[in-house]
């Protein structure tokens, strides 16, 4: 679906404004259809996301710092999800030996039993492999790092 259709709109200030609410919508829709695909798995998102950070960091554990640097959304509440998935036992943390005040976080054999559950229910390899093929995603990447990279400046300010 366009996106003039799915805002019901053709009015936009121009293609790079156009441009930021396709993104702003694609993304809105990408993150309900990852929602969808883990809601039989009983994790959000958000969950699903530290799980992969805990499980690619390997037998590393992780403090909370770390898991929210590495996160695909920056989130606020990074502790409040580390406590649902370690009431669910997909994750253990401890107290760190170098810093008292940090929690040392790791996967459990029931959060990578999780991971792999869904690794092979496929719902998320098939909506990671709908859309563009190989080529455009590179050119799509292409365009988005510079996107992010033009933003990080801040806008000039009239005197």
């Amino acid at each position: 679906m366009r996106i003039e259709e799915a805002l019901h709109t053709g009015r936009f200030q121009g293609e790079l404004h156009k441009a930021h609410l396709n993104l702003l919508h694609t993304a809105a829709w990408l993150r309900a259809a990852i929602s969808r695909c883990l809601r039989p798995f009983g994790i959000s998102h958000e969950q699903y996301n530290v799980l992969r950070i805990l499980a690619g960091a390997g037998e590393e554990r992780l403090c909370i710092r770390d898991i929210a640097g590495r996160m695909v959304e920056q989130h606020s509440s990074v502790s409040r999800l580390v406590d649902k998935l370690e009431s669910k036992q997909l994750i253990t943390r401890n107290i760190s030996e170098q810093d008292r005040r940090e929690w040392q976080i790791l996967i459990t054999p029931a959060g990578l039993a999780l991971l792999e559950e869904v690794r092979r229910d496929g719902s998320l390899e098939l909506l990671h492999r709908t859309g563009p093929d190989e080529l455009e995603a590179r050119l799509l990447n292409v365009l988005l790092d510079r996107l992010r990279a033009g933003l990080a400046a801040p806008p000039a300010q009239d005197a």
